[in-house]
């Protein structure tokens, strides 16, 4: 919407502080659509000193966000607060070989003799 005024300023100043006051505009309005449950980030972000900047606020809501799905997890097992920490590089458990696991490792191509795929399906012939 904000594309849509067409406005001629006097000196470069003005439409700084024009453009600075359309940021603060957009994000009170960010802010205010914000889920109940950011309300304390809201409320630190409202009462910081310079105002924050758009990028900033962004960054600081996608913090908060993150934090709380690792620290505030839907799982009461360990397991499942190992599966949402952003420091997991494993899998949860250890996974069986399934029947088509061991289907596809039989699978050998003629073609260029390499395993999992088949001469029907290798993309250096076809």
């Amino acid at each position: 919407m904000d594309l849509f005024h067409e406005i001629t300023w006097e000196c470069s100043g003005d439409g700084r502080k024009y453009d600075q006051m359309v940021e603060k505009e957009q994000i009170f309005d960010f802010l205010h659509g914000l889920n109940l449950d950011l309300d304390e980030v809201r409320g630190r972000l409202l009462g910081t000193k310079p105002f924050p900047s758009m990028r900033e606020v962004f960054a600081e809501v996608r913090r908060e966000e993150s934090r709380k799905k690792v620290m505030l997890s839907n799982h009461s097992t360990s397991e499942g607060l190992l599966q949402n920490s952003a420091l997991n590089t494993t899998r949860g458990r250890i996974s069986t070989p399934t029947k088509d696991d061991n289907q596809r490792e039989k699978q050998w191509c003629d073609y260029c003799n390499k395993p999992y795929h088949t001469k029907e399906t290798c993309w250096k012939l076809h």
